[in-house]
């Protein structure tokens, strides 16, 4: 039995306890023909390319959930920084908005890449691509 089909069928035995009258084979059927078309276009195994997939999910899932950890440990003007960010402007820029000194600029940005665990402002803007960081502005 596939990997795939093998994972439905846990699925669909969680989803009988939960709710027995919905059939998981029926709501995951889709999923199913998405993923036998996607590898046949591509040449590849079935539970290879679901692996792949559940991989992806995952690891995009802990992308997600350590961004949003990083996220609370900011203060106010932080979040106001890292918009700023995100939207690409220069320390100078973000000075020029907030009415701050570079420095006080310089600092921000630098416990900001603390509290997010990179060392680039890129790699800032990579975690938070997927947020709306225009409501951090006041």
């Amino acid at each position: 039995m596939s990997l795939l089909m093998q994972l439905l069928e846990t699925l669909q035995s969680k989803i009988q306890e939960d709710e027995p009258e919905r059939s998981m084979l029926q709501a995951t059927h889709p999923l199913i023909q998405q993923i036998r078309r996607l590898a046949t276009q591509e040449g590849r195994d079935e539970d290879e390319l679901t692996l792949e997939i559940l991989q992806r999910g995952i690891a995009g899932k802990r992308a997600y959930n350590r961004s949003v950890r990083s996220f609370h440990k900011l203060t106010g003007r932080e979040k106001e920084v890292a918009a700023y960010i995100c939207w690409g402007a220069s320390n100078e820029e973000i000075a020029e908005k907030l009415v701050i000194s570079k420095g006080t600029v310089r600092a921000h940005v630098g416990r900001i890449l603390i509290k997010f665990e990179v060392e680039h402002r890129s790699q800032v803007r990579d975690m938070l691509n997927w947020w709306d960081v225009t409501e951090w502005v006041s």
